[in-house]
């Protein structure tokens, strides 16, 4: 779509001046055939100060019952008209000193004819008594965030607890409480919760006091007295266990269900190190009250970084089993902690400046990961960044996006992983220290406060005493990256190698890291290009067996550069990079009909690179005889290895049990005393391909999880006994087995099941079917599966009419609930 502009070489000055001219007009004109809008800091009339909240609920008809005193000054100018955002809200009275004010309302915002002219320098006061009606949003507005959610609000479903939360970003805070929806704001809060007496409530800051009502209701008030962003007010109610923990008496509380109690303890129990890790890093203590994270249904991101109250989505919660291998949400947590200074204490101005909050939250992930584990992990990560990014549609996107069409747009590869690996960019050019103090200073600089980009850059600027704007215009105001062309030639007779690197579209200004390997040795070198074709020239005796540039991902480019196949060979031998290592052996997963490639990834399969030694396992082609007893006997040593890692484990049963041979039936037995749920499940897998009724019959006291390696076999094999004791696990896959597998036998098995299963009286197997359909429906919405799952929750409804069962009303209400709730999606 866009033409990349080309670059004069002019003295450096007149090259920046240029440069930011030219993407400047390239990201204007890219934006305006796409019929966005120009974006920049929203105007401010008014500047929020403080908003008291007085909230109670209607659950049952998803409203809320508000009156908001909010504390406000005009900013600029005097004025004597007040506009809030108030998003589908059913406006009571709008009241100052008591006298009520006239105000319109037109379901967006809420217009406010002030009792007199203020001044700038005078306080407004102001309340408004409302109800908050998100049910309305979809049919006043084009956003899919409701910013306030009540889930199974009639109590109905007894696949979920009936729980209140809210979700601010990028501006719905403004469903549930008047006020200015824009990340430039700022304000204290305190915010009082009425709720039934046995739920627990969270919001931002503190939890101040509590009283019980006549009525049975309890009031809980919440404060917050640094100021933050509007979009970061958050509440939540409903039956939850408080796990508490404190460091340096912050206090540190996780909400998390009665059922996942114990399991959440693991999950979330390096929070407080992570605190401490992240405050020895920017030299500035953690800067709100407290931290609390709580874990709810429903929600429709990973989590969301509300101010000292971080809301997860429920994929958090993982079995112990599952920890044991690994915690999934390790880097979530990670990722919203960060956010507390950047994105919490310095908010970006305006949604084109995201990336001062997401980039630096994302590139957290790796700062911990390169401070906890081998640097492997660190690096494997970035790739996972850099080909996240690379895969998007989103590279035609600047950092700075200063157009697009709506906020949640800006939330995106760029300025996640893009932004990530710029800022790891930023790092290596400034060095560790200068990195760290320019951080420093842009959090004391703008604590409590708003910053742009540029502000971000004269941090830099300020601590490292060098000009930058030439590293700001290009990584954040320019689309795209880099795209090199490595081309290597020899002169046989006077022994010189060149190196030529070519810039294939725009032209950066670039450090580039490379490594000769030669005569079983490595030299590192770096080049800095900034034209558009640059070379080195090397005296050699030898050729080398390998140049790799960009080992470790330390620049954000992509490389061509063509390879033999001897250099991939080595390269997957002998690079002291692991994505290299991985690169090449993706390279020759195919070529293992020779017998030095097999060997390459019989010996990839003892290293001690736990990533090189697991893909070698998943990727070994067996079906050659070369070698083979050998590789199978050090694989078997490996399974039966306590040592080794649980995922290094579960990869060599996997391998043996593609071998199909009942010599290894004892390992398999083994591993399924395993606490490791990729043990568990590898092994049963395995064992099923020599003796079906020995796994099956394993599989009965198994965890559901344990099972899916086998699901479908296992559950043709219930459908056909009419296992009723497993009826329950048959009811998760019958969906997929109706509409989404190929072959008609089984089609007519799982349709089987549902008949089989719609006709029961198991209320635990129809509300797994229910959450199933409903999960289906969502996840393949875009091809209108929903229809077909209100079509299937009404024929169980039919079915369970014409029958007699004593509990026929409590299955009935089951599927209905789970029917509401998809009728109700937008």
């Amino acid at each position: 779509m866009l033409v990349c502009p080309f670059f004069i070489f002019l003295d450096k000055s007149k090259v920046i001046i240029l440069r930011k001219f030219i993407s400047y007009c390239l990201v204007f004109f890219t934006f305006y055939s796409l019929n966005a809008q120009n974006r920049g800091e929203a105007p401010r009339v008014f500047e929020l100060i403080h908003t008291d909240l007085n909230l109670s609920f209607e659950i049952a008809e998803q409203q809320m019952n508000g009156s908001a005193q909010l504390k406000l000054s005009p900013y600029s100018t005097a004025q004597n008209k007040l506009t809030l955002d108030a998003q589908a809200m059913l406006i009571h009275k709008v009241s100052a000193l008591g006298k009520e004010l006239e105000y319109s309302n037109n379901g967006k915002s809420l217009s406010i004819v002030l009792d007199k002219l203020y001044q700038v320098q005078d306080t407004l006061e102001i309340q408004i008594d409302y109800t908050a009606r998100p049910k309305k949003i979809q049919s006043i507005s084009t956003t899919q965030n409701r910013g306030l959610y009540f889930i199974n609000p009639k109590g109905n479903n007894p696949n979920k607890p009936t729980q209140i939360w809210t979700n601010g970003i990028p501006n719905a805070n403004s469903v549930w409480f008047p006020t200015l929806d824009h990340p430039n704001q700022k304000m204290t809060q305190t915010i009082s919760i009425e709720v039934p007496s046995h739920y627990k409530t969270l919001s931002n800051g503190l939890l101040t006091s509590q009283h019980s009502l006549e009525n049975g209701n309890r009031v809980d008030t919440w404060s917050l007295k640094q100021p933050h962003a509007p979009y970061l007010a958050f509440l939540a109610a409903g039956e939850y266990e408080i796990i508490q923990n404190t460091q340096d008496d912050l206090p540190i509380n996780y909400y998390v269900e009665a059922e996942y109690l114990e399991e959440s303890k693991v999950i979330f129990e390096k929070t407080p190190e992570m605190i401490n890790f992240y405050e020895n890093l920017l030299k500035i203590d953690y800067p709100w009250s407290a931290y609390n994270q709580i874990v709810v249904r429903d929600f429709e991101f990973g989590a969301m970084e509300n101010t000292t109250a971080v809301a997860h989505n429920f994929d958090a919660y993982q079995s112990i089993e599952q920890l044991n291998d690994e915690n999934k949400w390790e880097l979530v947590i990670a990722h919203e902690i960060f956010h507390q200074w950047f994105g919490d204490l310095v908010t970006p101005e305006s949604w084109s400046n995201v990336s001062l909050s997401e980039s630096f939250a994302t590139y957290a992930e790796f700062l911990w990961l390169e401070s906890q584990y081998e640097n492997e992990k660190g690096v494997l990560h970035l790739e996972k960044m850099r080909d996240t990014y690379f895969n998007s549609n989103k590279t035609n996107q600047a950092l700075n996006r200063v157009q697009y069409e709506k906020a949640i747009d800006v939330f995106d590869a760029v300025s996640y992983q893009k932004g990530a690996l710029v800022l790891h960019m930023l790092r290596q050019e400034v060095g560790d220290d200068l990195f760290y103090k320019a951080l420093n200073e842009y959090l004391k600089t703008h604590s409590y406060s708003k910053a742009e980009i540029n502000e971000l850059r004269l941090s830099f600027e300020e601590v490292t005493g060098r000009d930058l704007t030439w590293f700001f215009d290009q990584w954040y105001n320019r689309p795209y990256h880099p795209k090199i062309q490595i081309d290597i030639d020899y002169n046989t007779l006077d022994k010189t190698m060149s190196v030529s690197f070519k810039q294939l579209g725009d032209v950066y200004d670039l450090p580039l890291n490379f490594s000769i390997y030669s005569y079983g040795g490595r030299k590192d070198y770096k080049i800095r290009l900034y034209k558009r074709e640059q070379s080195v020239v090397f005296p050699y005796s030898k050729i080398p067996d390998l140049i790799e540039v960009n080992p470790n991902l330390s620049s954000l480019v992509e490389i061509f550069q063509n390879r033999n196949l001897n250099q991939y060979m080595y390269q997957a031998e002998y690079s002291q990079s692991i994505i290299g290592k991985l690169e090449a052996l993706e390279y020759l997963k195919d070529k293992q009909e020779d017998a030095d490639i097999f060997k390459i990834f019989a010996n990839s399969i003892e290293s001690n690179q736990d990533p090189v030694s697991i893909y070698a396992l998943n990727n070994i082609n067996l079906a050659y005889k070369y070698g083979k007893r050998s590789t199978i006997k050090y694989v078997v040593d490996l399974a039966n290895d306590s040592y080794a890692s649980n995922q290094k484990r579960a990869a060599a049963i996997e391998l043996l049990g593609k071998l199909v041979n009942p010599e290894y039936y004892n390992i398999y037995q083994q591993g399924l005393r395993s606490d490791s749920f990729s043990i568990l499940s590898q092994s049963l897998t395995a064992m099923y391909y020599i003796n079906q009724d020995k796994a099956f019959e394993a599989a009965a006291s198994l965890p559901d999880e344990a099972k899916k390696g086998i699901a479908f076999p296992l559950v043709s094999r219930y459908i056909e006994e009419k296992n009723i004791v497993e009826m329950p696990f048959v009811a998760n896959y019958l969906v997929y087995g109706m509409y989404f597998v190929k072959d008609k036998e089984m089609k007519s098995t799982y349709e089987k099941g549902f008949d089989w299963i719609i006709k029961s009286n198991n209320p635990e197997a129809i509300k797994n079917l229910c959450q199933d359909i409903v999960d289906k429906s969502m996840q393949y919405d875009s091809y209108g599966f929903k229809d077909v799952g209100i079509d299937l929750l009404r024929k169980i409804i039919s079915e369970q009419y014409k029958l007699q069962y004593d509990n026929r009303d409590e299955i009935i209400n089951i599927v209905s609930a789970s029917l509401d709730e998809l009728i109700s999606l937008p």
